[in-house]
């Protein structure tokens, strides 16, 4: 099944507008992948050298829980622990 994640981050590039990119995935896709396609766009600026440096926290708008997500998680385990605890999508 494919899946758009929002990825918002802090950026060094000088479009101060858009701080966050719709990565088109899989349920097969690791939080590895995820990762490497946002630092491959450039969005987050350029010449991006220690990729295994970068991470993403998952945050929950309405409870504020938050989350370290571990690089080797997929989409569909991230989809099965924690998007459906919450009805509202509003991860």
């Amino acid at each position: 099944q494919v899946r758009i994640i929002k990825v918002c981050f802090l950026s060094n590039s000088s479009n101060l507008g858009k701080n966050f990119k719709l990565v088109r995935c899989e349920d097969g896709w690791t939080i590895k992948n995820v990762i490497s396609t946002v630092l491959s766009s450039g969005c987050v600026g350029p010449g991006i050298t220690h990729s295994l440096c970068y991470g993403l926290l998952l945050k929950h708008l309405k409870s504020s829980e938050m989350y370290w997500l571990h690089p080797d998680l997929t989409v569909s385990e991230l989809t099965q622990r924690y998007v459906q605890q919450h009805l509202e999508a509003e991860w």
